[in-house]
């Protein structure tokens, strides 16, 4: 399942640091985004989510990771989250951000692929990313 071509990716966790507990979560904005693309593709796009988690569960770095994932970091914010790209399919991109601090990954955005809107669907996972982190942070404010 190793990557072939391709050099470590940033940020990859060390063996040790408990890929297995990583806990994923959908935001709505995600799953707006997925019914957004059609019954048939949403269903096939959450398929791809889920054995991308499982994968993501049993692997030790990124390039434990298959091929067909194109696995991509899209973003960091040091010492808070990263914003990674998936594909589902060929079409599709997915968005995923992960907690560095913890074991939580959040889905938060997805879409079809095209030559015109893909920097502009990028930037917007970047900025849901974003946003979802600063909800986490006023949530642990008030607790």
């Amino acid at each position: 399942m190793a990557r072939s071509g391709k050099g470590k990716q940033p940020n990859s966790p060390k063996p040790d640091q408990g890929r297995h507990r990583t806990q994923f979560s959908k935001t709505r904005q995600f799953d707006k985004a997925v019914k957004g693309l059609g019954k048939v593709n949403a269903a096939t796009i959450l398929d791809r989510a889920q054995k991308f988690e499982r994968e993501w569960r049993t692997s030790a770095t990124n390039d434990d990771l298959s091929g067909g994932f194109a696995f991509k970091q899209l973003d960091t914010q040091a010492g808070q989250y990263r914003v990674c790209q998936i594909y589902a399919g060929s079409d599709y991109r997915l968005a995923v951000t992960f907690i560095i601090s913890g074991d939580r990954a959040y889905w938060v955005h997805a879409w079809k692929k095209t030559k015109m809107n893909n920097r502009a669907e990028v930037a917007l996972a970047k900025q849901r990313a974003k946003t979802l982190w600063d909800e986490l942070q006023q949530e642990g404010k008030r607790k």
